[in-house]
């Protein structure tokens, strides 16, 4: 009888350790993140402006390459002046640069330049300086 015993306590405790197992593994695993995520690359705009100016700011982001963290990008800005209330033509400016992502800090930094680009997955927006830029496409 003790036989028996010893068995049906071995043939229970088998899938007890396993499950044991299972929820070790579970428990240990990392959840898989992607450190580039894909919705970062497209073309952000920003309106701004008061009684002194207006500014009309496009980036457009480009990745390298596939599954790279290096991405260009690519500025555009126009700049309107008010002077007496009357606006003086428009004044454009480009910029062309290479950023690395850092998917912990959710920055793209420019090298060897203090441009410094902060992304906000959850409202697929950018921030550069004091400007909030809106995804367009």
């Amino acid at each position: 009888m003790s036989i028996k015993k010893n068995s049906v306590f071995y043939l229970a405790g088998i899938p007890i350790l396993l499950g044991l197992i299972g929820l070790v593994i579970f428990a240990l695993r990392k959840p898989v993140s992607s450190d580039t995520p894909s919705f970062l690359p497209g073309i952000y705009a920003c309106q701004a402006g008061n009684e002194f100016c207006h500014i009309d700011d496009t980036v457009i982001i480009h990745r390298m390459n596939l599954g790279g963290t290096i991405y260009t990008i690519h500025r555009m800005s126009s700049f309107v002046r008010i002077i007496q209330g009357k606006s003086s033509p428009p004044e454009h400016q480009q910029e062309n640069w290479e950023g690395a992502y850092d998917p912990t800090h959710r920055t793209l930094t420019a090298a060897g330049r203090s441009d410094t680009i902060w992304y906000l997955a959850e409202k697929n927006r950018i921030h550069k300086n004091d400007f909030i830029y809106e995804k367009v496409e």
